[in-house]
């Protein structure tokens, strides 16, 4: 039997095993109902923050108090080996410090631009560069995965993708890298191409010709050159974009840029960077190339997710999102096809960096407040509208790379210099990319669509020309009131005292003035008139032919170039159905400057155009109509003379005729006879194309204008038209 000593001390033991098991309880429910409550509110859970990286949470745990001491540590080191270009060791320590402050975007945002920017520029081949523009999305990427609903990291995705790979100094190359990234690798085998004889040497592409020439009877290597054409046939019209790219780069200003670029005169040099360029971050393992003469048709497997490139998005599996992801936006579950590039990659990053931002208030450019800390955010480092601004912007980017690429019609377009005779082998001539949807005029339709939607959810549009005028009326009526100009601030008042007609009033005058601030800000009306004026199929026509003659011109055949200038679809149709417009004021229909005309870009690329055409001009057939006039002017100089010395008509001889056989043989070589397409006014008197934009364009070329002047200061120079060009003497 227990002694009463024992019997108390097991006593205690049930009393404080039940108060343990009652505090624990208390504080299970405590902390489930109340603490992870406010947690979740807060959003300071890490499930709440993002996925949870096990490894990521073990060290942090581990190292407890010494954390931030172990995180300087890590940086100095970082600093350190980027310094003495050690790239691996970097990327390590990049790797640990994000381990260590995962919920901080700083450290991913930097050292992300850090890989895609710093290092990517110490590489010397564009392949490395690539790799670490690569690694450096594939780390914010992964960032973005462990912080959801941070505006800043989805957005950087796209901006590097749009940044580096399309608007780098190696555009070109890291297009089309980026391009085979999404294509398996067994279809970019450069042994698809290939052909080997039996002895294992291979032949060339430019060798076909003369080896079946001298081996006549060797059919199994007409077999093989045979299937090697017909599957480079197959590639091509599957990949015509890719095709084009390589084979004549991206459009530039001059012969010299264009030869500059990279590009691929042969079908040899397209099968070498192929080779190049087999093992590069894609979306599907890696596989090795085909033995010779034995490649085969396969089935390619995709990555994981997480391991893919380029990386997109994930699929939106929430049903009412904070903001509508554009439908059939881009995923990771999307198939990419032919006309994919990192703009359509960078406009599907900036839509989804939209769902975090709370929506429009009732003002232009306004947002309504946080109210959900959990799922809302605004933008640290933009100004939210500008922010918005960017899928339609990224949208308009495709569209002007289809147009700089030559994609703008269903025509489709025909391989040069890469077969003998520009065949394939079924003797047709090479034509790739037709039958397909118009590929600039559909990517501007949505472009189009998009800046309607972006300005009716933001009121950066009227519903109409009487609301405008309404509203325009009422802001003019509250300044009035208080006694300031339309460019003064509007002071702030209280709405609660102010009657209906009031507060009409002066809620007009702040949306007129917070519509103007940020029409400025953001240039919208510039983006929203040219996406609208390229949308429509007249400005695609005359875009396809001004690139058609610039094709010309760059190839040596200034003729031919000239010839399409002067098509009725081509400067002809620019000026009377994009630039100018009918418009009936009071009882005429007067020809007018356009929206899209009166635009300032759009007059500078008007003034290139006719800058061009007054080349070609003047190149081929301008010294012999000065010649012409040059014989005109001294046969009424003779006739002068001799009318003179009759007496009959005494001083009928011109003050500045007898110079003209006294100056150069070619008196008329500075100065411009004929006037440009562009050289006019519209009916209202506004002129085509502005002085300050023609002075603008000239500085952008670091050319200087040359005026005409008169041989006598009492006389008009000869030139008497309104032109203040360059004489296009000198193309």
């Amino acid at each position: 039997m227990a002694s009463p000593f024992q019997k108390q001390a097991r006593d205690r033991k049930f009393i404080y095993i039940g108060l343990i098991i009652v505090l624990f309880t208390f504080a299970w429910f405590w902390r489930h109902y109340n603490i992870d409550a406010q947690a979740s509110k807060l959003a300071i859970r890490e499930i709440n923050r993002g996925d949870v990286e096990l490894s990521g949470s073990v060290i942090r745990l581990t190292l407890t108090g010494s954390r931030g001491l172990a995180t300087c540590a890590l940086w100095i080191s970082a600093i350190d080996k980027q310094k003495k270009n050690q790239w691996n060791e970097l990327e390590l320590l990049v790797r640990s410090l994000t381990k260590l402050q995962p919920y901080f975007i700083t450290p991913w945002l930097f050292q992300s631009w850090n890989l895609a920017y710093n290092v990517s520029v110490e590489s010397d081949r564009i392949k490395d560069k690539y790799f670490y523009i690569t690694r450096g999305i594939e780390l914010l990427a992964e960032g973005e995965k462990q912080n959801r609903h941070h505006p800043d990291l989805r957005f950087n995705i796209g901006f590097y993708n749009q940044h580096k790979i399309c608007q780098s100094d190696e555009t070109n190359t890291l297009r089309s890298i980026f391009q085979l990234s999404c294509i398996p690798p067994s279809e970019r085998d450069p042994s698809r191409f290939r052909v080997f004889t039996d002895e294992g040497k291979e032949l060339r592409w430019a060798e076909f010709a003369s080896y079946l020439a001298e081996n006549p009877t060797n059919q199994t290597m007409k077999g093989r050159i045979e299937k090697a054409m017909r599957e480079f046939d197959n590639f091509c019209k599957d990949h015509p974009q890719l095709v084009r790219r390589l084979r004549d780069g991206i459009r530039k200003e001059t012969k010299f840029e264009q030869a500059r670029q990279f590009s691929c005169e042969s079908v040899d040099a397209v099968i070498g960077f192929l080779s190049d360029n087999q093992v590069v971050p894609s979306l599907f393992e890696d596989t090795p190339p085909a033995p010779p003469n034995a490649w085969e048709a396969k089935k390619d497997k995709l990555k994981p997710v997480e391991q893919r490139f380029p990386v997109l998005p994930a699929p939106r599996r929430v049903e009412k999102p904070q903001v509508e992801f554009l439908p059939g936006e881009l995923t990771h579950e999307s198939r990419l096809g032919d006309d994919f590039d990192a703009y359509a990659d960078a406009r599907a990053w900036y839509s989804y960096s939209q769902e975090p931002i709370p929506p429009a208030d009732v003002l232009p450019g306004s947002t309504q407040p946080v109210v959900d800390r959990n799922l809302q955010r605004k933008p640290k480092n933009i100004a939210t509208l500008i922010f918005r601004n960017y899928p339609a912007r990224a949208q308009s980017y495709i569209g002007e790379r289809l147009q700089q690429e030559g994609w703008f019609d269903d025509s489709g377009w025909r391989i040069y210099g890469w077969f003998e005779g520009d065949n394939f082998s079924d003797g047709a001539p090479a034509l790739v990319g037709n039958g397909r949807d118009k590929w600039s005029l559909k990517a501007w339709e949505d472009a189009a669509r998009m800046w309607q939607d972006h300005a009716e959810q933001n009121h950066m549009m009227f519903k109409s020309a009487e609301d405008e005028a309404v509203k325009r009326k009422l802001a003019a009526e509250f300044r009035k009131t208080v006694n300031i100009d339309e460019h003064a601030q509007i002071p702030t008042l209280r709405e609660d005292k102010m009657s209906p007609e009031e507060k009409e009033r002066y809620q007009a005058a702040w949306f007129i003035k917070e519509l103007e601030v940020y029409r400025n800000m953001s240039n919208f009306m510039h983006h929203y008139v040219r996406a609208r004026a390229e949308a429509q199929p007249a400005t695609m026509n005359c875009r396809k032919q001004f690139f058609e003659a610039e094709t010309e011109r760059l190839h040596d055949n200034p003729r031919a170039a000239l010839e399409i200038y002067r098509k009725k679809e081509s400067i002809s149709d620019w000026k009377e159905k994009v630039l100018l417009t009918t418009k009936r004021v009071g009882n005429k229909d007067l020809r007018v400057l356009t929206e899209f005309g009166l635009d300032s870009s759009t007059q500078e690329s008007s003034y290139e155009v006719q800058f061009r055409y007054l080349n070609l001009f003047d190149r081929e057939e301008g010294q012999l109509i000065k010649q012409q006039i040059l014989q005109r002017l001294q046969q009424l100089e003779f006739a002068g003379i001799a009318l003179s010395h009759t007496g009959l008509y005494p001083g009928v001889i011109p003050t500045w005729l007898p110079i003209v056989s006294l100056i150069s043989p070619r008196p008329f070589q500075d100065v411009d006879l004929i006037p440009g397409p562009f050289d006019q006014k519209d009916d209202q008197g506004k002129p085509l194309i502005e002085d300050h934009v023609i002075s603008t364009f000239m500085s952008r070329k670091n050319l200087t204008p040359k005026k005409p002047q008169a041989t006598n200061n009492s006389e008009p120079p000869l030139n008497t038209e309104q032109k203040k060009d360059l004489p296009p003497s000198k193309p």
